[in-house]
Order: C-alpha cells, then structure tokens, then sequence
C-alpha cells in the first residue's frame, strides 16, 4: 500500500479507491477542478475553506480528522 501520511495523497487514494478521476471528484462534489488538482497529491494543499473539506468528507463518507491527519478510521462515516 502506497504512502497515505498527508492530506493530499490520502485524497488521491480515495479518488483511486472509488474509481473516479480529480475532474470527476470536481463534477460530482461541485468544486472547481483547479481546487481539486490543487489539494491531490503528494504535495497537495489542505482546503482552506471548511465547506469544501466538509464536502470531500461526505463525498468519500470519510471523517475529517482521517482526511486531514489520519488520526482514526477512514470510513468512521461510512454508515448515516
């Protein structure tokens, strides 16, 4: 399994993991696609807006904490 120690690259595993492209993550989340190359990655940016982070988190059913640190299960969301 590759490296997942930063926000980009664990974005980037998600994207992988769901099958979907950065320019479709944009279409399916509503967020410019300049935004979503900007934070994939391994030298990915954090989102500064917290609605996007919360968007990304509902998109890929991930808590915030696993997407920007790490720091517990990535699929604590996985059941609503």
């Amino acid at each position: 399994m590759e490296d997942t120690n930063d926000f980009g690259t664990r974005l980037e595993r998600l994207c992988q993991e769901k099958g979907i492209t950065p320019s479709e993550l944009a279409r399916r989340t509503s967020l410019s696609r300049k935004s979503i190359f900007e934070w994939v990655g391994k030298s990915g940016r954090i989102p500064r807006d917290p609605l996007h982070l919360k968007k990304l988190c509902e998109f890929f059913k991930v808590s915030p904490a696993w997407l920007l640190w790490g720091e517990e299960e990535k699929s604590a969301l996985s059941t609503r």
